[in-house]
């Protein structure tokens, strides 16, 4: 039990240490507040590439950020989650690789 409230508290010590660094990247990205308001929430984010089980905050989803929001987000990610990329990046990379824009009738 000691070790994973050592653990806890390593997670919670790195949170604060990464959150007022990377804020206001997040705020120009458009991520609702909610995202991160919390380690908890975030690592959830991250994870799934939404909240919607919390009812907490918005039921926001990844896909809802416009393409060169989605840019900015995997470029923070590729910077901080290179070693151990959780699924959202993995989906970003994927969405981004694949993006066809409006109107555009190759995805027809």
């Amino acid at each position: 039990m000691a070790y994973r409230r050592r653990a806890d508290h390593e997670r919670a010590k790195r949170w604060r240490q990464w959150i007022p660094a990377h804020r206001a990247a997040l705020e120009r990205i458009g991520l609702p507040l909610a995202i991160y308001k919390d380690v908890s929430h975030w690592e959830d984010f991250l994870e799934n590439g939404h909240l919607h089980w919390h009812a907490d905050g918005p039921p926001f989803d990844f896909g809802e950020l416009a393409r060169d929001r989605l840019k900015e987000l995997r470029a923070l990610l590729e910077r901080d989650y290179s070693e151990h990329p959780p699924p959202l990046l993995q989906w970003l990379r994927v969405r981004l690789d694949e993006w066809i824009e409006p109107g555009d009738d190759r995805g027809m």
